[in-house]
């Protein structure tokens, strides 16, 4: 009978602690921010958004645009105004994951006419912007929701308060600079291992993998093939090399759930005007 309780609290333990999603901190000179990344409905974008913090590039950065009871957006400018190259190749859209732009959302900006674009740049809504999903948005693709603001709303709202105005070929910049001082995350997903046949050892697998880092767990004077865990650094699909034939590997696509994940409570009497706009009754795009 202990036996039995021990191993109900062990599994539920290991429950809780494999649903647990990444967390990001970002401090800013206004204040700090926490955010849980969906690292279940939106995998790929929050593992390139975990990539960027790991590097280090959103430090220093500024929240480059501003628009009051609308968003505030960053990741890609310094504060001499200076536009940041980005590091890795563009990601695909995931904004059909079933999350919505609601209040306290983080999202991803991308090329206004491109949906699989996105690369550093992202934003934070400060409104319900249902125009944003794909579902409502006008060209049908929508931006990617993934993940929300667990605390510091209040650092949020008062961004959105600054005075803003124009520089150079940007629009709504603060006059002050707000600055991401330094992000950082915890809680990051772990890459799963590479399935190995153990019962066919007449055929050797070997595993050609451009930009991957592999980490063999064995004993170091005697290598065990058996055990090979390949940490992917990039997202090019992984060619498999055998005597008999060649496979390629497609990453692992995620279909939408039917569930449209957190609710995040919203002030009602909140009115939500739309972007300064390009064409009659359709708000301005979120470029990258």
């Amino acid at each position: 009978m202990k036996y039995f309780t021990t191993l109900i609290l062990f599994l539920l333990v290991a429950t809780v602690h494999s649903s647990e999603m990444p967390i990001v901190k970002m401090q800013t000179n206004l204040g700090t921010i926490v955010l849980e990344l969906n690292s279940s409905l939106a995998p790929q974008t929050v593992d390139n958004f975990i990539r960027y913090i790991q590097a280090g590039f959103y430090n220093d950065l500024i929240f480059h645009r501003v628009v009051k009871g609308f968003m505030i957006q960053g990741g890609a400018y310094t504060q001499d105004y200076k536009k940041k190259a980005p590091i890795y190749e563009p990601i695909a859209s995931e904004s059909d994951n079933g999350l919505e732009n609601r209040r306290g959302t983080i999202t991803m900006s991308r090329n206004t006419y491109d949906p699989d674009s996105a690369t550093s740049q992202f934003f934070i809504n400060i409104s319900d912007n249902q125009s944003l999903d794909s579902f409502n948005s006008l060209d049908g693709a929508g931006y990617t929701v993934f993940g929300h603001v667990t605390f510091g709303m209040e650092v949020v709202d008062k961004i959105q308060e600054v005075k803003t105005g124009t520089r150079d070929s940007l629009k709504n910049v603060p006059e002050s600079p707000i600055i991401i001082e330094k992000i950082t995350v915890k809680n990051i997903p772990t890459k799963p291992k590479v399935p190995v046949d153990e019962t066919d050892t007449s055929s050797v697998v070997e595993t050609v993998t451009p930009q991957v880092s592999t980490t063999i767990s064995a004993d170091e004077t005697e290598p065990d093939t058996s055990s090979v865990v390949e940490t992917v650094t990039e997202t090019p699909p992984i060619e498999t090399h055998t005597k008999a034939e060649t496979v390629k590997e497609i990453p692992r696509q995620i279909k939408p759930q039917e569930e449209k994940g957190f609710q995040i409570p919203t002030d009602s009497s909140l009115e939500i005007p739309p972007d300064p706009p390009t064409e009659p009754d359709k708000p301005e795009p979120l470029p990258d």
